[in-house]
């Protein structure tokens, strides 16, 4: 399986005065996740740069003084969906880590999404308290409507 990257950790250059530097996680370069509020789930969507590129991997972690993973899912064959459900495993995946608490509004959350062919992950934080049930938190930490996330330039956000 692939190692983990934390939102923290800023990629090296490949080759340090040739390529410019890789990106962070959660770059709008390698795509925007949103993530919404629906009923009592958290709804996670992609879009990434390359659309045919396999989404990998699908994580939800807590950060602040206590971080922790909460919930994980893996694919080695990946997946060209958009959508995902936090807890929710879908076909082809194997859930590593199982959700089982609720999100609480007082935490920071990250989202990553893992691709099969690009280094860092496209990524989103937020706070439960700001989640909504006709707006997605978006990797820049807008707020964007419903309808307009499909819209959204994955590749210049």
């Amino acid at each position: 399986m692939r190692p983990r990257l934390r939102s923290a950790l800023w990629c090296l250059p490949l080759i340090v005065g040739v390529l410019p530097a890789a990106c962070i996680p959660g770059d709008p370069l390698l795509g925007v996740v949103g993530v919404k509020q629906v009923g009592d789930q958290l709804l996670i969507r992609v879009r990434t740069c390359y659309p045919t590129e396999p989404k990998t991997s699908v994580s939800l972690e807590t950060l602040g003084k206590q971080p922790g993973l909460l919930w994980e899912i893996d694919s080695d064959s990946g997946s060209s969906s958009e959508s995902y459900v936090a807890g929710v495993t879908p076909v082809g995946f194997i859930e590593r880590v199982p959700l089982v608490d609720a999100l609480r509004p007082d935490k920071t959350y990250l989202v990553s999404v893992g691709l099969r062919n690009t280094r860092g992950q496209p990524s989103v934080t937020f706070r439960a308290d700001r989640l909504s049930s006709d707006a997605f938190i978006v990797t820049t930490g807008k707020t964007v409507k419903d309808g307009e996330f499909g819209k959204l330039d994955p590749c210049g956000l």
